[in-house]
């Protein structure tokens, strides 16, 4: 096992392996989340998150991530479009239980890469 790899495990109170649907319900087309591209140098970064938790903190033990209307606050899409510039992206910053849901499905996060803090699922790739 890698090192990152027992680090990981040494904490497995905040990482959780979502069991997302294998298919979208039709509920599921009308989410909306909220998208930020930017271009750094070569870089192509992309933050995502669910349109309801915009603005809002979360906090479990030592972890805490707010989610800044700065950060992720761009164009409200729909959740597809949402995946279509995570999959441009080189740097990925995604959070929300939909959003993450399915990114997973879609095989561009593995789900043992995501953390949840109070509930809500985040989870951050870099393509190198």
């Amino acid at each position: 096992m890698k090192p990152a790899e027992q680090e990981h495990q040494s904490k497995p109170y905040n990482r959780v392996a979502l069991k997302p649907p294998t298919i979208m319900s039709k509920e599921s087309f009308k989410m909306r989340v909220y998208l930020h591209i930017r271009r750094v140098n070569n870089e192509i970064m992309v933050a995502v998150c669910d349109e309801d938790i915009l603005g809002k903190t979360f906090r479990e033990g030592k972890l805490k991530i707010e989610v800044k209307k700065e950060f992720y606050c761009g164009e409200l899409v729909s959740i597809e479009e949402g995946i279509a510039a995570i999959k441009q992206g080189t740097i990925i910053n995604i959070v929300g239980n939909n959003i993450v849901s399915q990114a997973i499905i879609e095989g561009l996060i593995p789900p043992q890469g995501i953390i949840k803090i109070e509930g809500v699922a985040h989870a951050q790739k870099v393509i190198m």
